[in-house]
């Protein structure tokens, strides 16, 4: 059960995303609301512009490439996507490059063979510290990259970083700092904003949870009287799988973060992950590693109250954790406040971790539930009303629209699944129908499928369009995959072309959109699953002639007789492996077996008569109306064909025998009207009217083993033993 509080609000979300070095595409189809930039900032200022700090001279500020500043003001104007910069490293004009902190000198103390010091010896940019005296022109330093930024785009950074990860030295751009060193350069920044009046906020500061120091440096930025006015928010980086092998953070770091934030009611500050989500352990599948991102995002929201979660890079081969990010991000827009969700019995921490937020200005109500269990679990939600379309997230499915669900009732969570519950007043999704299995034949060209009931949800006017394409992990079997359609037509047409002499399984995602603008144009999508098949040729039922009942004189009992059955294919040409199975209806009268495809024995036990059940079945694939399976019956009557308990079995008979589920009774004469199942001591375990000469019976849920099943009727009753397998 998720319990919802509705009343109970908490933290206003003010940014979601992403590194602004992921593809394009994946930046639009999660919906990122904020961008992370990050660069080699050694050329920002590669020299001193003037060796004055308070005077500065922009023209001798290099600002970022061209193809980034595209890319930026493009989510700018189409999203109005938040920016958020952080400084690599100082200029090497500004460090101390014999400092012990260089990364070369690292290096060299831990022993690292000589060649690999040499390759760093002389890359500044690696590793050391900021001079003392360089803390005004490092502010200089930093305003100069933000009014350059604002030059080339047109619009501010929403906020500023004095380091990335300023505890430790990496192989790349990157600059160590104490606490108190951060501190002053965090002061020499918000001393620049000032003097050039920037509307930019600073975060501060981008410190990774396993070296533990995060708490500590925002109890020193809060001691420090004008740092904590500086200072809008504490940020910090975490993954599920920290590729350093720290491992994600707890519950009990972020409620601690967040409490600290919360000190000064003068100055409280918002608590933002600039990195974090899913991470990078290859030994590890990519749901796994998505779980493991959305169980950090859960984390940080609910123990962190944070405003904003970045993730770091991905591309669209990136599958599975870019569809965990769209559950994540694409339908929680800024503006969005959190309220309460809690999960029971089951230990929220452990297993279905539930999150919810409301977006007043369009009055969606947003849900979105981590299942981090290997089992499917059942839901129900309390506190909430209505129908929500349901995205998951699966090993098979990214983010795929699976239905609506009513939270007046339960629905489930597919095992490891990460899935967004999404009610939107402001549009309806489009709806459309298509086959429920996709089967084309090898090297038949393509095949076209219809799409059918096309509309744009019911509000009219909206403008429908259709793409399709393959799962990029599953197998890739198609030349072309296609749609045609024209709006305002209710049909299409799915087109799919093999590859030549390709056989195989696989899944088709069919999206459709609509031109709704509700939620920042990003509540207009339906992507659905279907599984498609190239197969050689559509599968024709196995071939068996018919069989003649047989009679064995009483003389015959405790003798083997062997059946020869003709007429024996697979359908197609002896293309496949067959396989026989036979059943008695009265092993105690007659036991039968297979004896390979082609004859059965029968060992006659007793006097009466049994139905004896021959299941001829084949290796193909049945779909697209294949079929795989014969059943043939015939009757053996040993002696009178009179059961030792007296019933007259040719007035009465069911079968298969042995059971499993299913139980097929011929009454062709009609004497018996009901029918009950007992256990060996008598108890009755169900019963059953018989209303015409064949009844199908599915069979209560029973151990294995022997059972009476009684028949009566106006003239009288009969018993008779069944074998539960």
């Amino acid at each position: 059960v998720v319990t919802v509080d509705p009343a109970a609000i908490k933290q206003t979300i003010v940014g979601l995303g992403a590194n602004i070095d992921c593809d394009s595409a994946v930046l639009y189809e999660i919906g990122a609301s904020m961008i992370r930039i990050g660069r080699d900032d050694t050329g920002a200022e590669p020299v001193n512009d003037n060796g004055d700090p308070f005077v500065l001279d922009l023209a001798k500020f290099n600002g970022l490439d061209a193809q980034t500043i595209q890319k930026v003001k493009d989510l700018y104007q189409r999203r109005g996507v938040k920016v958020i910069y952080v400084v690599s490293t100082p200029p090497v004009w500004m460090k101390d490059t014999n400092s012990p902190k260089m990364y070369w000198r690292i290096l060299e103390s831990s022993g690292a063979p000589a060649s690999q010091v040499a390759a760093y010896r002389y890359r500044y940019e690696c590793g050391g510290e900021l001079r003392a005296d360089m803390y005004p022109e490092f502010g200089e330093f930093v305003a100069g990259i933000l009014l350059k930024f604002r030059e080339q785009t047109g619009f501010d950074v929403y906020s500023v970083c004095p380091q990335n990860e300023p505890e430790f030295a990496e192989p790349y751009w990157s600059c160590v700092y104490t606490s108190t060193q951060i501190i002053n350069a965090t002061n020499a920044i918000g001393e620049q904003l000032k003097r050039y009046n920037l509307p930019v906020k600073i975060n501060f500061a981008d410190q990774c949870f396993p070296q533990n120091h995060i708490y500590a440096w925002a109890q020193a930025c809060n001691n420090d009287s004008l740092c904590r006015q500086y200072v809008h928010a504490f940020s910090a980086h975490d993954y599920s799988d920290d590729p350093m092998g720290g491992g994600m953070s707890t519950p009990l770091q972020w409620a601690t973060v967040f409490k600290e934030s919360q000190r000064f009611s003068s100055f409280k500050k918002e608590t933002w992950q600039t990195e974090g989500g899913p991470g990078y352990n290859t030994l590890k599948t990519p749901l796994q590693i998505a779980i493991g991102g959305a169980q950090q995002f859960y984390y940080s929201m609910r123990y962190g109250n944070t405003t904003v979660f970045l993730a770091h890079v991905f591309h669209v081969n990136d599958v599975i954790q870019v569809a965990s990010l769209k559950n994540l991000f694409r339908y929680v827009r800024p503006g969005s406040y959190r309220i309460t969700a809690t999960a029971s019995p089951d230990a929220d921490t452990v297993y279905v971790q539930p999150l919810v937020f409301k977006h007043e200005a369009s009055g969606t109500t947003t849900i979105i539930i981590n299942n981090k269990a290997s089992v499917e679990k059942k839901i129900k939600v309390n506190g909430l009303a209505g129908f929500y379309d349901m995205f998951c997230t699966t090993d098979n499915a990214p983010c795929v629209w699976k239905g609506q669900v009513d939270l007046a009732g339960e629905f489930s969570l597919p095992p490891m699944s990460l899935t967004t519950l999404v009610h939107c007043p402001a549009n309806k999704l489009p709806s459309f129908t298509v086959p429920d299995t996709l089967v084309v034949i090898k090297n038949s060209g393509t095949t076209a499928f219809d799409i059918t009931s096309i509309t744009d949800g019911g509000e009219g006017g909206q403008p429908v369009s259709f793409s399709a394409w393959t799962y990029p992990l599953a197998a890739q079997l198609f030349s072309g995959v296609t749609v045609s359609y024209t709006y305002p037509s209710s049909t299409g047409k799915l087109l799919l072309t093999p590859k030549t002499n390709v056989t195989g399984n696989t899944i088709i995602l069919i999206a459709a959109r609509d031109n709704s603008s509700a939620l920042d144009n990003l509540y207009n999508e339906k992507i659905i699953s279907v599984p498609a098949y190239v197969i050689p040729y559509i599968n024709r039922p196995p071939t068996m002639n018919e069989i003649a009942d047989q009679w064995y004189p009483a003389e015959k009992i405790n003798t083997t007789q062997q059946i020869i059955l003709s007429g024996v294919s697979d359908g197609n040409d002896g293309k496949q492996k067959l396989t026989l199975r036979a059943e008695s209806s009265a092993p105690w009268i007659v036991q039968v077996s297979a004896l390979g495809i082609t004859a059965v024995q029968l060992v006659l036990k007793a006097e009466g008569t049994a139905v004896i059940t021959l299941t001829l079945s084949d290796d193909g694939l049945n779909v697209g109306g294949g079929n795989g399976t014969l059943v043939r019956t015939f009757k053996v009557v040993v002696g009178s064909g009179i059961n030792a308990i007296g019933d007259p079995l040719n007035e009465v008979v069911f079968y298969p025998n042995p059971v499993r589920e299913k139980l097929m009774i011929e009454n062709p004469e009609r004497r018996y009207t009901a029918v009950e199942m007992l256990s060996m001591n008598g108890q009755v375990l169900w019963q059953k009217k018989l209303t015409g000469e064949k009844t199908e019976v599915h069979l209560p849920a029973v151990s294995s083993g022997m059972y009476l099943i009684r028949f009566t009727g106006p003239g009288g009753a009969v018993i008779r033993k069944i074998n539960v397998e």
